[in-house]
């Protein structure tokens, strides 16, 4: 099996929506394992937001054919109670300083417990520096798996020259595979909403078609892509 491991909700078929669709049309099988998904009981308008996206996440992967598993581990914005902080949270949740170290090994013990030894897992860089999708990348560092790495989407904006993801490869898309991403990503209306705004969905598809773009084709990016041979 191939899993896709996701800080949150839409990170995984967000960067790599299209590669899990090559795989399924290929007959492969494919999971999205969302890390941070955990309910915050504590406040019920929190509670009620992340039952919503847990739906949200459950439709996309419905969409993609693929199956999905949600870890318990809170979202940091209700981990620690930064939510009455959020007009510190950017540089709060994108400092490059990880000290939950507990919480790395509670995330490396719960994905080798949930995956087999023979599952390619493709996990997140980091780019961008956001807290969870740092914790996310150290947990599988060094685990007794194959694994892969992917270029999250929307934070290659502001790092199109990231060091950390310089040498990752291209996958290149076609039309039916950046087309059933896109209707798959349109299941994330909570979060892309206040990702990209008014005309969301028209700025969704000009980010993807137009702007996320090499050789004059839409792409998604992988450290190795290996696991792709022969698909």
């Amino acid at each position: 099996m191939y899993v896709f491991i996701s800080p949150h909700f839409d990170d995984a078929i967000g960067s790599a929506g299209g590669v899990i669709n090559r795989l399924v049309e290929s007959g492969e099988e494919c999971c999205v394992m969302t890390i941070m998904t955990a309910i915050p009981w504590y406040h019920p308008k929190y509670a009620y937001y992340v039952l919503h996206r847990q739906s949200e996440n459950k439709r996309a992967a419905k969409a993609l054919k693929c199956s999905v598993k949600n870890a318990p581990f809170l979202d940091v914005v209700y981990r620690k109670g930064m939510r009455k902080q959020m007009k510190q949270a950017k540089k709060k949740l994108f400092t490059v300083e990880v000290t939950e170290y507990d919480l790395i090994e509670k995330i490396r013990d719960y994905i080798l417990i949930n995956t087999k030894p023979d599952d390619i897992l493709i996990a997140p860089a980091g780019l961008g520096n956001h807290i969870d999708h740092r914790i996310v990348n150290i947990a599988v560092q060094d685990l007794d798996r194959r694994v892969y790495f992917y270029e999250e989407f929307y934070y290659d904006i502001e790092q199109t020259e990231s060091p950390l993801t310089a040498d990752y490869a291209y996958v290149y898309l076609t039309k039916n595979e950046i087309s059933e991403k896109l209707d798959a990503m349109l299941m994330y209306k909570k979060t892309l909403r206040k990702l990209f705004r008014r005309n969301w969905k028209e700025r969704m598809a000009h980010y993807y078609m137009k702007e996320r773009i090499h050789a004059g084709k839409p792409y998604e990016r992988f450290n190795d892509i290996t696991f792709l041979d022969g698909k």
